[in-house]
């Protein structure tokens, strides 16, 4: 059959966006969290995050939801550019403009770069003065993945993390930036992030990322490096790596397969709850703070993040519908066809890598070097783990300004 649908150029125009959630839905949803606390199953006596996410923490998490001024915070991230936030000054005397992408992943959204962006775009304000041929400011493009937030939700298969890395591309080009920087967090903001580079070398002047990860399994002489690391550190691991433990990487990422294989059963369930909802993303963020998270009662989650920021990360994926989305998105990343290809191709960019010890996801660099063949700047933090532009906004902001003042000068 011959098909008659139209191919329609793309609409290159840039177009204001309001975010505005109807009272009924804010309603709707603090009944579905009353109504879904009545149903709350009894947490095992003696355990805190062992099970999963803790039922004792979601009960107190509702008594803050219910409280929760929705309003508030969309005022909070009101005049910003979605589908993508840009925050751009105008330049003063002896200012160095410089463009940025900023990638966010899963379980994530815009909303990471909240403290980071105003800090890049006006780092006067904020105490900081780089640049040592003239001060470094940034022109800052956030942009939401398709199918995450406010950003259109594909219909048809297929869409990953190299036709999102595609799209950013040409976002930066109507932008009007033919050389730019790019930021990757997260999984899939990292991979994503990755592939823009590949795609685009020409563009991209330098690429950082936080907590890249390659998997043990990807090759023979990655797994047995990753063997041998775990038994005998100091013949590949430098000051705070930890090693690739291989038993520990399957556990963590038992939740990482239920999306890859099947993301729209999950998302029945899921998308259909709040407290659902909350407690899949959540899990994954205090999966992320401390190795031994599963301890304590709050997985210490509250004592990286404030409720109000966890509480807006979930109002985001239930409002805008993100999660199936977010879901077939790692199905059809981790899926491609092109996915090994990407994952082993050899990044020539000039790279600056921040690690930090507590991920549940990153690699130490004896392996990243398989991978990033121009590593200019590997930074290893004391503590923190993965969700770093919202825990320690101002390390993310320092490291970015530093890599890119070794870049630029």
């Amino acid at each position: 059959m011959i098909s008659t649908s139209k191919i329609h150029a793309d609409d290159e125009k840039i177009h204001d966006f309001t975010i505005a959630v109807d009272r009924e839905r804010v309603e709707d949803l603090k009944n579905r969290v009353k109504l879904g606390k009545q149903r709350l199953q009894k947490q095992l006596e003696d355990t805190d995050f062992e099970f999963g996410f803790s039922a004792n923490y979601l009960k107190n998490l509702t008594e803050a939801w219910l409280k929760y001024d929705w309003k508030q915070h969309e005022t909070e991230i009101e005049g910003l550019l979605i589908h993508f936030v840009r925050t751009n000054y105008p330049s003063k005397n002896n200012e160095k403009k410089i463009p940025i992408l900023l990638i966010h992943g899963y379980p994530s959204s815009f909303w990471d770069f909240y403290k980071v962006i105003p800090i890049l775009a006006n780092p006067g304000r904020f105490g900081f003065d780089f640049g040592s041929k003239g001060s470094i400011v940034f022109d800052v493009v956030v942009p939401s993945i398709p199918g995450f937030g406010f950003s259109e939700k594909p219909q048809k298969k297929g869409f990953g993390f190299i036709e999102c890395a595609r799209s950013y591309a040409k976002l930066m080009s109507r932008l009007g930036h033919k050389k730019f920087f790019v930021f990757g967090s997260g999984e899939l903001g990292v991979e994503t992030a990755t592939a823009l580079t590949l795609l685009a070398p020409e563009a991209v002047q330098g690429l950082q990322v936080v907590n890249p990860w390659i998997s043990p399994f990807q090759d023979a002489q990655i797994f047995v490096k990753s063997l041998i690391s775990s038994f005998v550190p100091s013949l590949y691991l430098g000051e705070n790596e930890k090693p690739v433990r291989i038993a520990d990487y399957l556990d963590k990422f038992s939740y990482f397969w239920t999306m890859k294989s099947r993301p729209d059963s999950l998302s029945v369930a899921v998308n259909d709850s709040p407290l659902g909802l909350a407690a899949w993303l959540l899990d994954r963020f205090a999966l992320g703070v401390k190795e031994n998270f599963a301890k304590h009662p709050q997985g210490w989650l509250q004592n990286s993040f404030t409720v109000d920021e966890l509480l807006t990360e979930v109002h985001l994926y239930w409002f805008t519908e993100t999660f199936p989305h977010a879901a077939r998105f790692f199905k059809n990343s981790y899926g491609h066809p092109l996915f090994e290809v990407t994952i082993r191709a050899p990044v020539n960019t000039s790279t600056a890598i921040i690690t930090l010890p507590a991920s549940s996801i990153s690699s130490p660099r004896h392996l990243l070097d398989h991978c990033f063949r121009n590593i200019v700047r590997y930074t290893v933090g004391n503590k923190e783990g993965d969700f770093a532009p919202l825990r320690d906004h101002r390390l993310v902001a320092e490291e970015i300004f530093a890599f890119v003042e070794e870049i630029v000068g």
